[in-house]
C-alpha cells in the first residue's frame, strides 16, 4: 500500500485539514523502545540453565524482531516516500532515517541468530536499544511534525488498517503489548474500538497469559506495570 502523492491527497482548505491520528503508531515506538531495552537487560542476567526464561525470552525477541521489520517497511514503502514528495527539504532527514534502518537491520540479524546463546547476544543487543531510540527520538523530534503536517488522515488511517491486516498470527499478542504500552484513557480507547469479542479474549485470555509471561521474563515488578 503506497499513501497518495500529498498534492492529490485533500482538497480541503489548511485550516480544515485533519492531521492523522499517529497513536497506534507512536505506541509503537514506546513499545519497541521499552521492550528491546528489558531484552536487552534480561538477556545479559538470565541464567544459562533457566531454559523456561530463555525460551519464553528468545520467542518474545523474535516478535519484537517481526513488528520492527514491519515497521521499518511500512516506513520505507509508504511514509518516507510521501514525505519526499510532500517536501523537497525533508530529503537529508529522509536519507538519513533509511541508514538507520540499514543498520538497525544488521543488528536484527545479530541479534536474532539463534545459534548464539542469548546471554552471548546482551552486547548486540544493547547496541540495537541504544541505537533504536536515538532513530526513534529523531522521527518523533523532526519526522512527526513533517508526517502531520504531509499526510492526509485518511491515508494514515489506511496504513492503520494494513497493519491489522497484515498480523496474522500475531494478532492477538500485538493488541495485548500495544495496550500494556499506552497511556490509560488512549487504552481504553483502544480496546473500545476492538470488537466485542475481541474485547472479552482480552479481558479473560489475552492479558492474563500476558502478565504470566511478562513476570517469567522480567519479574514482578515490571508485571505490575505492565
Amino acid at each position: 500500500m503506497s499513501l497518495p502523492h500529498p498534492d492529490a491527497a485533500e482538497s480541503a482548505a489548511p485550516s480544515s485539514r485533519v492531521e492523522p491520528d499517529l497513536t497506534g503508531w507512536l505506541g509503537g515506538h514506546s513499545l519497541m523502545r521499552r521492550q528491546f531495552g528489558l531484552l536487552a537487560e534480561a538477556a545479559g542476567e538470565v541464567a544459562a540453565d533457566d531454559a523456561a526464561r530463555i525460551e519464553a525470552l528468545e520467542d518474545h525477541l523474535a516478535f519484537m524482531h517481526r513488528r520492527l521489520d514491519w515497521h521499518h517497511h511500512h516506513e520505507d514503502a509508504d511514509v518516507f516516500p510521501a514525505l519526499r514528495a510532500g517536501d523537497d527539504a525533508l530529503a537529508d532527514l529522509i536519507d538519513d532515517l533509511e541508514q538507520d534502518h540499514a543498520r538497525l537491520e544488521e543488528l536484527l540479524v545479530v541479534t536474532g541468530d539463534r545459534e548464539v546463546a542469548l546471554p552471548r547476544r546482551a552486547s548486540a543487543l544493547r547496541d540495537l536499544s541504544r541505537e533504536l531510540g536515538a532513530h526513534l527520538d529523531r522521527e518523533e523530534t523532526e519526522a512527526v511534525p513533517a508526517i502531520r503536517r504531509i499526510i492526509p488522515a485518511a491515508a494514515w488511517a489506511l496504513g492503520d488498517q494494513q497493519f491489522l491486516d497484515e498480523l496474522g498470527a500475531d494478532r492477538a499478542t500485538t493488541l495485548t503489548w500495544m495496550a500494556s504500552h499506552l497511556p490509560p484513557e488512549a487504552r481504553a480507547d483502544f480496546l473500545a474500538r476492538l470488537p466485542l469479542p475481541a474485547r472479552e479474549l482480552y479481558r479473560t485470555v489475552w492479558r492474563p497469559q500476558h502478565l504470566q509471561k511478562v513476570r517469567l521474563m522480567y519479574g514482578a515488578e515490571v508485571a505490575s506495570t505492565a
